[in-house]
């Protein structure tokens, strides 16, 4: 068996990408050059600013207003055990605040317990904290992942599957912190109707004012991710999950077969693979945790490629299932091609950063086409910001910052785009570790 260079593996794959990533940039800038000489005040489209802006307010105010109306849910029919898994790797710094305010959640004694699956490879203090807290509490338990479990976050949440008594499963990263009302939140939307499978909630930020970086990462998670949520509920009734915070019936996932822990995105692959099987995945982003976002531009880049490559897997995985005829129209061929385009926003990503750059000097003379066109995004990482601001993990900081959200949210094209590449030459992913900030310095 011929043995494969990875260096001139990972050589090629960073040429592929630079070569290919200033190819798309100097083709915003060739579209930017094109709008400038065609000059579009000249055609009548400036006296018509005022029209398409008076549109555009309305229209954003309206989004805005049904992106922040939380729907209340359904009154419980039947209170059901359920069981909370915190998958850990190297987590020390804020394992033991997780489990401390997860203990806290508003749900009758002696239906709720806490299953802690830690990686036996850790390299700080994560299996021993677990530990300890199994000791301590009597409805937390630690288990070491191990077999052919171990090594993924997919992997760990299967093996909890087989020692979770809960009817109901919910799932947490290990540096979330939670409002006391999420479980039966979701316990009630999960009892009012059989179609829906599993329920997810919204994810924002506690360590938003550590740094400038995680002021505008804060900015990406706590609105970025419910808006994309958003829209692929309003489109395809359902929407991916995020890998945190989400509740799903336990016969619900034993017969999708649990999750795949051949894809990094684990999270999204769930939600395509409910979809499929006909269920529905209810968004309510009025059941709130609190997440820490990354410290560190390595971290964040690494964590957000890891992200994207699970879309492009999850692309690949289920396209024989669209293509395939004699499989009935479902949610599932509307899913397909929402997700489909999110991975194409990549590379066309590119090409409006460099179209953005060009024509920059529009900002000086025709403000209020920036003003229109950013004006719904403005809007919702305002909004978000206020709301946080209001629970103590915001400040007027974060409401500056707002303003240029939407430009900073371009910079994912560039690590989506590097996803592809590595997706296309094979290179393996892992679950690594990412910077947190320690509890007790926030």
């Amino acid at each position: 068996m011929r043995k494969i260079d990875y260096a001139m593996v990972f050589s090629v794959d960073r040429i592929a990408y630079g070569v290919s990533t200033l190819i798309l940039l100097s083709s915003g800038v060739l579209a930017g050059k094109m709008v400038y000489d065609i000059e579009l005040s000249s055609v009548g489209l400036s006296s018509n600013y005022s029209y398409v802006g008076a549109v555009i307010v309305a229209l954003s105010l309206y989004f805005v207003y049904s992106f922040f109306k939380v729907e209340d849910p359904p009154a419980i029919e039947a209170y059901e055990p359920v069981t909370i898994v915190v998958p850990a790797y190297n987590e020390e710094d804020v394992l033991e605040g997780c489990i401390e305010h997860l203990l806290k959640i508003d749900y009758p004694e002696g239906l709720f317990e806490i299953l802690i699956v830690y990686e036996p490879d850790c390299s700080d203090r994560t299996g021993e904290i677990a530990l300890d807290l199994a000791s301590k509490y009597e409805n937390v338990y630690a288990i070491k992942n191990h077999d052919k479990y171990q090594g993924t976050k997919a992997g760990a949440l299967n093996l909890a599957r087989k020692y979770a008594r809960g009817t109901i499963i919910g799932v947490y990263d290990a540096d979330h912190h939670v409002e006391k009302d999420v479980v039966r939140r979701a316990v009630a939307w999960l009892g009012s109707d059989d179609k829906i499978g599993a329920v997810d909630g919204s994810c924002s930020v506690r360590n938003r004012g550590y740094d400038l970086g995680t002021r505008f990462i804060g900015g990406e998670i706590a609105t970025g991710i419910d808006l994309i949520r958003f829209i692929e509920d309003r489109v395809v009734d359902s929407h991916f999950i995020y890998g945190s915070n989400f509740f799903i019936r336990a016969k619900v996932l034993d017969a999708v077969g649990g999750f795949d822990d051949r894809v990094v995105g684990e999270d999204k692959e769930m939600g395509m693979r409910l979809i499929d099987h006909g269920y529905r995945i209810k968004l309510d982003l009025g059941m709130r945790s609190w997440e820490q976002v990354t410290t560190g531009f390595r971290s964040w880049w690494n964590q957000r490629k890891r992200w994207d490559r699970g879309r492009f897997q999850i692309l690949s995985k289920y396209l024989p299932n669209i293509l395939d005829r004699e499989i009935k129209i479902s949610n599932i061929r509307r899913a397909y091609p929402f997700l489909f385009v999110q991975v194409l926003s990549y590379p066309l990503g590119l090409v409006g950063v460099g179209f953005i750059v060009f024509t920059l000097y529009v900002a000086f003379t025709n403000p209020l086409l920036f003003i229109y066109f950013f004006m719904p995004f403005v809007l919702l990482f305002l909004g978000r910001s206020i709301q946080d601001m209001r629970s103590g993990m915001a400040d007027w900081k974060d409401l500056l910052i707002s303003v240029i959200m939407p430009f900073y949210i371009y910079s994912r094209a560039f690590i989506g785009f590097k996803a592809m590449w590595e997706e296309i030459f094979d290179i393996e992913p892992r679950w690594v570790k990412v910077r947190r900030t320690k509890d007790d310095v926030l």
